[in-house]
């Protein structure tokens, strides 16, 4: 049992199944807990605007997961298929930030670079 003590770890309101849909996922027992809450349950990184897009996402990248088990298959299949299910496709543009950081400024844009 892991017990997440609150002054280390803040999921917000609009925020609240990401655990459990980390516990359902079946690659699970292969993503360790300190993984899980440093590149998973985080919703924005450092200067990132704070929006509510893990609801729509995971809707949208669970369609693309159907079938994949492994946690490399996974990040693969997310990696190839998500950008083209927007049109025009979301492609990469150099020295975007601070303009296109968060997830929902990437599809707006259509458009990312390294760190957004």
């Amino acid at each position: 049992m892991h017990v997440i003590i609150a002054e280390f770890i803040f999921v917000p309101v609009h925020q609240p199944g990401i655990l459990q849909s980390w516990r359902g996922a079946p690659w699970h027992e292969a993503v360790p807990w300190d993984v899980f809450l440093n590149y998973i349950a985080p919703y924005a990184v450092i200067d990132e605007p704070r929006d509510s897009w893990r609801h729509m996402l995971t809707n949208v990248v669970a369609t693309l997961l159907v079938g994949v088990t492994e946690p490399v298959a996974a990040v693969d299949a997310v990696n190839r298929r998500l950008w083209g299910l927007w049109q025009p496709e979301i492609h990469f543009v150099p020295d975007q930030a601070p303009a296109t950081l968060s997830p929902f400024q990437v599809i707006a844009a259509r458009n990312a670079s390294c760190s957004g």
